[in-house]
């Protein structure tokens, strides 16, 4: 399951951001049965990351694309692309 979230209109980002992460979250991580028994999920962590200029974005996220290789499986393709949508 992928959710998608748009805020209410009239909602600041950052009222969004403080609910989506502690009120939300914790609803989310106390439901039972989120992994089924035996099933692993095929990934470990999911990003979603926007920018208006993608040459830009790729120039500030090398510090985190340099960082990769402390915690990410090393023969895994990387998942730091950047593409015009």
């Amino acid at each position: 399951m992928l959710a998608l979230a748009k805020r209410r209109p009239g909602l600041v980002p950052e009222d969004f951001q403080e609910r989506w992460r502690h009120e939300l979250g914790p609803l989310v991580q106390a439901v039972p049965d989120i992994y089924r028994a035996g099933r692993k999920p095929a990934f470990d962590g999911m990003a979603s990351l926007w920018f208006d200029d993608n040459a830009l974005a790729a120039e500030q996220m090398q510090p985190v694309v340099a960082c990769k290789g402390a915690f990410l499986e090393p023969r895994a393709p990387s998942p730091w692309s950047f593409r015009k949508w």
